[in-house]
């Protein structure tokens, strides 16, 4: 896994843990559940640019 993704899982995981136990009254909460949200797409764009440059599988390769 490389080094960003492995920083944005536990940005996200510390985020989560944050804002489970600080509530939905804590003056940060909505900037917390932002900056989750960011980081969780920005995972999705890493985890996707990282699966297209792996080799596809033989089943899924041409013929040709």
């Amino acid at each position: 896994m490389p080094d960003r993704l492995a920083d944005l899982y536990e940005l996200e995981r510390e985020l989560r843990d944050a804002i489970a136990a600080a509530g939905p009254d804590h003056p940060n909460h909505a900037i917390w559940i932002q900056a989750r949200l960011n980081a969780l797409t920005e995972m999705q764009t890493h985890r996707r640019e990282y699966s297209d440059q792996q080799p596809l599988p033989l089943t899924h390769r041409s013929a040709a």
